[in-house]
């Protein structure tokens, strides 16, 4: 029986065939592990705000009478909303941002700006304040 010969470089060329294959695998495996991280993360950020939304629900006491008490918002503002940084944010959008969140935070209005005051840089919530009074 005569043996067919391979010449090197066509064993070169498998060995590149079966590599790409390989690589191929390899990269198509992990786009679709990120692909699956992705929309675990997307249902975890869901359940955590159906849970904060459930929790804002549930926001309301009885107190010894059985009358209905409001114990105001459990997000606190403060910790969903980032401080003001004056080199990096746009004063018009991060209002907005804000009153998004406070909004969603079930902040009463007239308690905004306590809030916001909290956010703000120190300087800017004491030009506010000493302009308020005057």
């Amino acid at each position: 029986m005569g043996r067919i010969k391979i010449s090197p470089s066509t064993k070169i060329m498998k060995i590149e065939e079966e590599v790409k294959i390989i690589l191929d695998r390899v990269i198509s495996d992990r786009k679709e592990q990120e692909r699956i991280e992705k929309n675990r993360e997307a249902k975890q950020h869901e359940l955590e705000m159906k849970k904060l939304e459930l929790s804002q629900k549930n926001q309301s006491l009885n107190d010894e009478s059985g009358r209905r008490i409001d114990m105001g918002p459990k997000i606190q503002l403060t910790q969903i909303t980032p401080k003001f940084d004056e080199k990096n944010d746009e004063m018009g959008l991060y209002l907005i941002n804000f009153e998004r969140k406070a909004e969603f935070a079930q902040v009463p209005k007239k308690d905004w700006i306590a809030y916001l005051l909290a956010v703000l840089p120190a300087e800017l919530s004491n030009m506010l304040v000493r302009n308020a009074n005057d």
